[in-house]
């Protein structure tokens, strides 16, 4: 398999997207430096809902380190992911679901998510730099 052919797979859009353009904005730069210097939490806000995905994923191919998102709830959660995979390719993106709180032990439990961390938890464990898509309320348990 060609190197064009690698790159054509891992967009679902099937083309690869003019990231780099992002590079050119005062604030990305500003963001990216900001992150790469200090490793530390940076809050994004004010980016157009449907352009926050490709920022992350400039963001994410700039960095070429894990990448943490984690939205209000579960259905922005799943539509940033979604877009996400589109950007990244989807070998790059992992949705980290929030655990089941069960009230009653005796009450069957669906192993989805816990499946989905799993999942999640193996990448890092790799050393692989995924872009991890989680609600608020996955980050918190």
């Amino acid at each position: 398999m060609t190197e064009q052919q690698t790159q054509k797979d891992e967009s679902l859009l099937g083309v690869s997207p003019p990231k780099e353009l992002w590079r050119y904005l005062t604030e990305f730069r500003t963001l990216a430096e900001g992150i790469k210097k200090e490793r530390s939490a940076q809050l994004v806000y004010g980016v157009a809902r449907g352009m926050d995905a490709f920022f992350l994923s400039a963001l994410h191919g700039e960095l070429a380190a894990p990448l943490l998102v984690i939205c209000a709830d579960g259905k922005e959660a799943s539509r940033i992911y979604g877009d996400l995979r589109c950007w990244c390719g989807c070998r790059h993106v992992y949705y980290f679901p929030p655990s089941e709180v069960i009230p009653d032990p005796n009450i069957f439990r669906d192993n989805t998510a816990a499946a989905g961390r799993l999942q999640v938890i193996e990448q890092l464990l790799r050393g692989e730099s995924p872009v991890i898509v989680a609600p608020s309320t996955a980050a918190v348990r």
